[in-house]
């Protein structure tokens, strides 16, 4: 364990099993318990909302931070693993049916940076939140999609360890309006809205 930036900073924080189950803080001259280790995401700052004309359509560009914000997770890194899809309503039976995380984010391991006060150690990169184009008929009607998706982390050449599970979840209504929504960051986009990017 290292002292740095004013709080704990762990070289390891996962137990024989594999599984994160608390961290430490120094806080007042004194260790405390830490309740776990999450991702915590905000829509990054000065973004819009990605947007189709005509089309159900919405995305988000999101800042991760990887939580909590008293323990620094500097140097490690974390990535996103594979899973499939969960849907209702107007979503069942389309392409988004199930369909894997791979290819769409998952597999790729980035670093995380310093600690932000109030948020958690911020990974040096964003998160691409969108749901594509959801032309799938009308009439629209009320779904849901949900990708449960299992982030890791490893220290170095280590092995990786799985320590939360983020929901990347995108509803449709009987308008055609859609949200985007993930890890606490979201946004939304009528279908009459103008076409936008981020």
């Amino acid at each position: 364990m290292l002292f740095r930036h004013g709080v704990l900073q762990l070289t390891h924080f996962w137990d024989e099993e594999g599984e994160i189950v608390l961290a430490s803080s120094f806080v007042a001259g004194h260790l405390r318990r830490e309740e776990g280790c999450g991702v915590q995401m905000v829509r990054a700052e000065g973004t819009g909302v990605w947007h189709a004309n005509g089309k159900p359509s919405v995305g988000i560009k999101a800042n991760i931070y990887i939580t909590p914000d008293t323990v620094t997770f500097e140097s490690i890194q974390v990535s996103e693993d594979n899973c499939a899809s969960a849907v209702t309503g107007y979503f069942v039976g389309t392409p988004l049916d199930g369909v894997k995380h791979a290819g769409h984010g998952a597999g790729q391991w980035v670093s995380v940076g310093a600690p932000v006060a109030g948020r958690g150690s911020q990974l040096l990169g964003q998160d691409t939140v969108q749901s594509g184009h959801c032309s799938f008929g009308t009439p629209y009607s009320f779904g849901t999609f949900d990708w449960p998706i299992p982030w890791l982390c490893r220290v170095g050449a280590g092995a990786a360890k799985r320590f939360s599970i983020v929901h990347q979840r995108f509803t449709i209504d009987p308008s055609g309006d859609m949200t985007a929504s993930k890890a606490g960051a979201s946004g939304s986009a009528k279908l009459s809205d103008p076409t936008s990017d981020y």
